[in-house]
């Protein structure tokens, strides 16, 4: 029943992440790529606060984040794991499919190890990890080159829209490295203060940039919105949480495997999208990536001296 539940817990987590796509995609229908990305931050902020309102109050770790030092990085954690991607992943779903977003964002974990080779130098990584990175980018150019070719042919700025969402996935993984500093805090409490900070960011932009109050939004995007913001940018954490303490990080890390083949099989079922042959084969190929990803090679490549 334990391992059943697991399971269940890995599935969800796994259909509110894949899903988001078709959340952003429904949102950007009424609302402005920066636009979507505030409401998304600031609805996660406010359900995530909600909730610790409801908790135990006065936690060691709620005392810890009101540091100043903290909250210092956390501002800056925010900008890569909410204000950066957030803009990035809307503005590059205007011009592209679900399901080739879901694969670039995929990547994460291809990016997490290179910049852990890169700036954390005194970590070991095994030859898995580095055949990881080779094979996944022989992925993202399968899928890019195709692609950059037919938009330049048309004149759209589709190659444009993937690299935007590429960027969003590198985000991604530079604040999770960021985030591994302070793993010891409370994790709903981290998230929260998260969105708040990436709420700070974002709020003056779009109120500058999109004039908000001018919009006529549909209550279909309104509420894709407060999905992506309560839901796929809040909630699912906690699940997340409580996955990793029941099973284990690497048991959790299998999420990378199963969130593009939702947000592909989602955008074929509801949005209806056509999918090229080199869309098949990128995903083919970087679930390949994340596979060697996961095997033991004797040979260990950069071990601490």
């Amino acid at each position: 029943m334990r391992i059943f539940f697991n399971y269940l817990l890995l599935i969800v987590i796994a259909l509110i992440w894949g899903s988001q796509f078709i959340l952003i995609k429904t949102a950007l229908t009424s609302f402005p790529p920066l636009t979507v990305a505030t409401l998304r931050a600031v609805t996660g902020a406010v359900g995530l606060s909600l909730l610790l309102f409801l908790l135990p109050k006065k936690s060691t770790a709620e005392k810890k984040s009101r540091n100043l030092k903290n909250l210092i990085y956390i501002f800056c954690i925010s900008l890569f794991e909410v204000t950066l991607p957030f803009i990035l992943i809307s503005w590059g779903q205007q011009h592209t499919t679900t399901s080739i977003a879901a694969i670039l964002i995929s990547t994460i974990p291809i990016f997490t190890i290179i910049f852990l080779t890169l700036f954390f130098k005194h970590e070991a990584l095994n030859l898995g990890k580095y055949l990881s990175v080779i094979i996944g980018f022989l992925a993202v150019l399968i899928l890019l080159i195709p692609n950059a070719i037919h938009s330049i042919a048309i004149g759209q700025n589709n190659f444009l829209a993937e690299l935007a969402i590429l960027a969003g996935a590198a985000s991604f993984a530079i604040s999770l490295l960021m985030i591994r500093r302070i793993l010891d805090d409370n994790v709903i409490i981290l998230v929260r203060n998260i969105l708040w900070c990436g709420s700070i960011q974002l709020l003056p932009l779009a109120i500058i940039f999109n004039y908000p109050w001018t919009l006529q939004p549909s209550l279909t995007a309104i509420l894709a919105v407060v999905i992506l913001g309560v839901i796929a940018s809040g909630f699912v954490y906690i699940l997340y949480t409580i996955l990793v303490k029941r099973a284990g990080a690497a048991f959790t890390s299998l999420n990378n495997y199963f969130i593009p083949l939702v947000g592909v099989a989602l955008g074929i079922v509801i949005m209806h999208e056509y999918i090229a042959w080199n869309v098949y084969i990128t995903f083919v190929v970087l679930m390949l990536a994340m596979l060697v990803n996961e095997l033991k090679f004797s040979r260990i490549i950069g071990e601490s001296k």
